[in-house]
């Protein structure tokens, strides 16, 4: 039995070194960043591989499996946060055509939880199920700008130089001010709008985002679709039992 629970322990820190930076990982790479002996790494690998939490490349890597992607989907569904989204932005954001995420807020990431494609052709690289680093997308940000700065510090840790953590400050500033902040920092030509999702312990608990090309978001459509992605925030949180007024969000 304590075998079987050191097996599961070592397959949970397999799976953790997996990230935005390391999608991609051989034997080799995982055993030396876990410390895992290079023949029980492969043992777990195909193991977390049949179990589709793990997929095989051809190159003889290993990459995260669908089967997280369902698991997490499975637990975002059960919070509601996708449900309790989707009249708030039929109302304030359909108008626009713009494509729409709603993602969830992990410990240092967010998922992104649903996807609606834009009514014109804009080539993002989001998808539902993708798991960015917390800084590295809109949605991400926004969750940021509402935590405090030994918060912020604590989730991301080293991953910033000083040059990159003062323009990120500077971006949540926006939220402070506004409601939403703004961003171009997940794909070049693509500018995003988000604005947080709070829980019933007026924690954010995710965010709801906007995304279109730079070209197409001068300041008046982006103080539009600020306030409209801020209001589908507001009503979404309503729904997930939140309890503070709109004047708390500025």
């Amino acid at each position: 039995m304590a075998g079987d629970v050191q097996s599961v322990a070592k397959a949970a820190l397999i799976l953790g070194v997996f990230d935005r930076m390391n999608r991609l990982l051989t034997v080799r790479e995982i055993s030396s960043k876990t410390g895992i002996p290079r023949s029980t790494v492969h043992d777990l690998c195909r193991t977390l591989v049949t179990a589709n939490l793990l997929e095989a490349r051809p190159d003889g890597g290993f990459q995260l499996g669908i089967g997280l992607a369902m698991l997490g989907g499975q637990v975002i569904e059960r919070q509601g946060l996708v449900d309790a989204a989707q009249q708030p932005i039929q109302r304030h954001l359909d108008r626009f055509g713009v494509e729409v995420h709603v993602a969830a807020y992990l410990p240092g990431a967010v998922f992104y939880a649903y996807r609606k494609r834009a009514s014109t052709r804009v080539a993002t690289i989001n998808r539902t199920g993708r798991r960015w680093a917390i800084h590295a997308s809109g949605c991400g940000r926004a969750v940021l700008a509402t935590m405090s700065q030994a918060a912020r510090n604590a989730e991301l840790g080293p991953l910033l130089t000083a040059e990159e953590q003062e323009s990120l400050e500077e971006e949540l500033t926006g939220w402070e001010r506004f409601g939403y902040i703004v961003t171009d920092v997940s794909q070049p030509g693509i500018r995003s709008v988000a604005s947080p999702v709070f829980d019933s312990t007026n924690l954010a608990m995710g965010a709801i985002g906007i995304g279109d090309t730079a070209a197409s978001m001068n300041r008046t459509r982006v103080q539009e679709l600020g306030a409209a992605v801020r209001q589908a925030a507001i009503e979404t949180s309503r729904a997930m039992g939140w309890t503070g007024t709109a004047r708390e969000l500025r």
